[in-house]
């Protein structure tokens, strides 16, 4: 990893819950072209940090948001939820999970088998690198 790329995953890791919040919601809206995105963070959401619109349609997907240094088990009950979501009130099979520290690529395999064997769920990581 060059030194550049060192910067800003440490500035990435750094970051807090409002911070971290305000640069995914630039990524969903810049990167993946999403133009309207809500907040919802906080108890009784449902699974989901945020609301994602395009072209003015709700997009029924499962976004979370964590600056939450252990997720091993915050994993597992995202996915409980994500499960729910997509049974009950037709959710996309995708899950986005956007974590504001590094991952290794072997705990991230980890994340991905669990999702699709035990949930049948996608998983779509974004991690501080």
């Amino acid at each position: 990893m060059d030194s550049i790329t060192k910067f800003f995953v440490s500035t990435i890791e750094n970051l807090n819950q409002e911070d971290f919040n305000s640069l995914v919601a630039l990524y969903q809206n810049d990167i993946m072209g999403n133009k309207y995105i809500v907040n919802c963070d906080g108890t009784g959401d449902g699974g989901n940090d945020i609301k994602v619109y395009s072209n003015g349609y709700f997009r029924n997907r499962s976004v979370q948001i964590t600056v939450q240094r252990n997720i091993d088990s915050k994993i597992r009950e995202d996915l409980e939820k994500v499960q729910k979501n997509i049974r009950e009130y037709g959710y996309s099979e995708i899950f986005e999970f956007f974590w504001s520290h590094s991952v290794s690529e072997s705990k991230l395999n980890e994340y991905r088998q669990i999702a699709k064997g035990e949930y049948q769920i996608e998983l779509h990581f974004f991690d501080a690198k």
